[in-house]
């Protein structure tokens, strides 16, 4: 059975995770809309590192394709290619296709993979030195070993600086100390592979790093709500040894077992099955309250490529706005809204559309509010003329999160996160995002980028932004209701 250079890094995270990856794909959970987009992401910044290495040859035969790859990779070596991009290779029954492979003028390679990525990680090491291992194998001799990976602080103007754009670090050394194992684990792997049934491995940190594992609810379908994995801020490790020594729930935690405060209230509160609700903390941060109230919610777009000018990789782009008001506490809501056209520069509309929803005094409030707060910076940064009254409402944000976030209130049917998904149904049964046509901001952020790329068109992009906006008012009533609650309890 032979490997591809995933595969091999897919085991090197959990080998039960390769082994069910080819024998058992139908028990994994199917990428998630985030996962298209990053997918995309990385294919168009793909094809912008080749413009590093200019006029060099692309094998186009896909991965469908392997053998036929591989010929056209040496048909182009054998003519003298300088440069190749995707080429193939094969050794040991391990499949590989290297991004960039640019000749040095004494006959070695530099081989060069590319990575939709900020900073280098030890798994794109691991990716590298299979890389290495198999071209080596196959009669390449590699010089340098590099990754080419996004420089975060570059800044667009005026068109694409690839040169900038690019950070590239050479891994030769990292890679080369790698080498010595990575024959047995090839081996190893092959061996695993040829296995009838899936190794026993328990649940741990490994099924959420480096990446979060696919076959993750398949593994994990016997926890059940309420155990010790749902405690606040707990180390996957951590929790996953308690299980193993039998402690499966929160409410038979020792109570000599070391947790913070936090955590320890969380265990009682799945004792007593009583909320624990610190009415003082609670009342002391509602204080900070000023009327008329701003319910604010941003909806992003942080492409991998920056689209407009002044903007840096990865930066969150707010496309949408929601902001429900009210003047004071009897009074009733009001709802503004801005949903940004796909094809022009979301900026200067959405700075003209806060200063005039949000009112020159009050509190503006959000949840988990230095999301909205950096929102805010990058419209400052934008519209100078602006950025006074922008300024204001940034430090005017009231965080609606805090009271959970510090285990003021909490709840067992909070699951140990304070995440709002989780908090709106605990304290408002009638409110749900379920059923909903947008759900959660990756899709929603997901779905815009795709009408900013022009694939979303005519009625298939009215029904998505009709359902945008549903969704965005959503979380700013959301956040209505749960400050109601909060209110209630002091």
């Amino acid at each position: 059975m032979r490997l591809s250079k995933s595969q091999y890094c897919r085991g090197l995270q959990c080998e039960k995770l390769l082994w069910l990856y080819r024998h058992q794909p139908e028990l994994a959970t199917p990428p998630g809309p985030m996962d298209q987009m990053i997918f995309d992401q990385g294919t168009a910044i793909g094809e912008l590192a080749c413009q590093r290495f200019p006029g060099g040859t692309l094998i186009s035969e896909d991965h469908t394709q392997p053998t036929e790859a591989v010929a056209a990779t040496k048909r182009a070596v054998d003519d003298g290619a300088q440069t190749l991009y995707e080429a193939a290779a094969i050794f040991d029954n391990v499949l590989i296709r290297a991004d960039i492979l640019n000749r040095n003028s004494d006959g070695t390679w530099d081989l060069i993979e590319v990575k939709s990525s900020s900073a280098v990680k030890d798994v794109h090491r691991y990716d590298l030195s299979i890389q290495r291992y198999v071209l080596e194998g196959a009669g390449y001799r590699i010089d340098k070993t590099c990754l080419m990976y996004i420089n975060n602080k570059y800044e667009l103007s005026a068109g694409i600086d690839v040169e900038r754009l690019f950070c590239v670090s050479d891994e030769t050394e990292s890679v080369t100390s790698q080498m010595p194992n990575v024959k047995a684990r090839v081996e190893k792997f092959h061996e695993l592979l040829k296995q009838d049934d899936a190794p026993v491995i328990g649940i741990g940190r490994h099924c959420k790093n480096p990446y979060l594992c696919a076959f993750k609810a398949s593994c994990w379908r016997h926890i059940p709500m309420g155990s010790i994995f749902d405690i606040a801020s707990i180390r996957t490790d951590k929790a996953a040894a308690l299980w193993e020594s039998g402690i499966e729930n929160l409410a038979d935690i020792p109570d000599d077992y070391k947790l913070s405060a936090k955590q320890r209230r969380q265990v009682t509160v799945s004792q007593t099955g009583a909320a624990h609700i610190d009415a003082k903390a609670i009342a002391a941060h509602l204080a900070d309250l000023v009327y008329p109230l701003y319910f604010l919610d941003f909806e992003t777009v942080g492409p991998a490529v920056p689209p407009y000018d002044g903007l840096r990789p990865f930066e969150n782009l707010p496309v949408q706005a929601s902001v429900h008001i009210q003047e004071h506490p009897e009074g009733p809501l009001l709802h503004k809204e801005l949903l940004a056209e796909p094809d022009v520069d979301p900026r200067a509309p959405m700075a003209d559309f806060l200063c005039q929803a949000i009112g020159p005094t009050g509190s503006v409030i959000a949840y988990n509010a230095s999301f909205e707060a950096g929102c805010l910076k990058t419209l400052e940064a934008f519209s100078p003329p602006q950025s006074a009254a922008l300024s204001s409402i940034r430090t005017r944000l009231w965080d609606l999160a805090i009271p959970f976030r510090k285990g003021h209130y909490i709840d067992a049917k909070f699951q140990g996160s304070w995440s709002l998904k989780y908090i709106l149904p605990a304290l408002v049964p009638a409110m749900t995002y379920e059923g909903m046509d947008i759900a959660d901001g990756g899709n929603a952020s997901k779905l815009y980028f795709d009408a900013m790329q022009g694939t979303l068109k005519g009625a298939e992009k009215d029904a998505v932004f009709k359902a945008l906006r549903e969704y965005c008012a959503q979380d700013t009533l959301a956040t209505v209701e749960v400050l109601r609650v909060l209110l209630a309890v002091v």
